[in-house]
């Protein structure tokens, strides 16, 4: 079993004081702290370079199944081994950090449920004049922020899954919205409606932002009767949906 320090979740480097030689295909290394001589060659070689500057343990593993083309439980297996190997030899440095991911988890379950909370208690229009008082400017920081795009939309759907009530479409929008906004991301939370096919009136909210979406623009069906956020430039580039 594998101590708690190291987890997937880790960051790991070489230590400093370790120098290195190369000998044929082989790598030596001593550690000017202990005195040890130590020799790798193959995988733990690369995974050695890899290892010279911080590096995810979840990330050195996908690398390594990616470039041996094997399954990725026994790299994960293999590699664990390994840095635990040099963990034992005071060669590697670990650091643990609560993973962004898991705070996004957090920030987004607890917008669930004030988002959740304000809807039932609280009519929308004081929800509304709240959002446009607080979220609606334009940052003026940069607007490439695609990979903390993708991870507020799939936080707040895991989180929703997870939570023991259902989550409208409402209630996620909001809660997108502000994460989107609180990071400076610009984004658009549209509120709209249209007719089924038996004549029905439909209402959805979803949140427009300038990442592209690969299932496509189903909410253009919808006419927007309220606009939150301001649209900079090209935002049109692409629409979120919760369904």
């Amino acid at each position: 079993m594998f101590p708690q320090r190291l987890t997937l979740d880790c960051i790991v480097q070489r230590e400093p004081d370790v120098i290195h030689a190369e000998a044929g295909q082989d790598l030596v290394m001593v550690s000017l702290s202990n005195g040890f001589y130590y020799g790798v060659s193959g995988v733990a070689r690369e995974i050695w370079e890899a290892i010279e500057h911080p590096k995810k343990v979840s990330d050195l593993i996908d690398d390594l199944a990616v470039t041996y083309n094997v399954e990725r439980s026994k790299c994960e297996e293999d590699t664990l081994c390994f840095l635990e190997d040099l963990l034992s030899e005071h060669v590697l440095q670990v650091k643990n950090e609560p993973s962004s991911e898991k705070l996004f988890l957090v920030e987004a379950g607890i917008l669930l449920l004030f988002s959740n909370l304000s809807i039932k208690a609280i009519a929308f229009r004081h929800i509304e004049r709240f959002l446009r008082a607080r979220w609606n400017d334009i940052s003026r920081g940069a607007f490439n922020d695609a990979d903390d795009i993708e991870l507020v939309e799939l936080s707040v759907s895991r989180m929703a899954s997870l939570l023991p009530w259902k989550s409208l479409c409402l209630t996620r929008s909001i809660a997108e919205f502000i994460m989107l906004r609180r990071r400076g991301i610009p984004a658009i939370m549209y509120v709209g409606v249209r007719f089924s096919d038996n004549l029905s009136l439909l209402a959805h909210a979803w949140v427009h932002t300038r990442r592209q979406v690969a299932n496509g623009n189903e909410d253009t069906a919808y006419t927007p009767l309220v606009v939150i956020g301001q649209e900079p430039g090209s935002l049109n580039s692409g629409l979120k949906s919760f369904r």
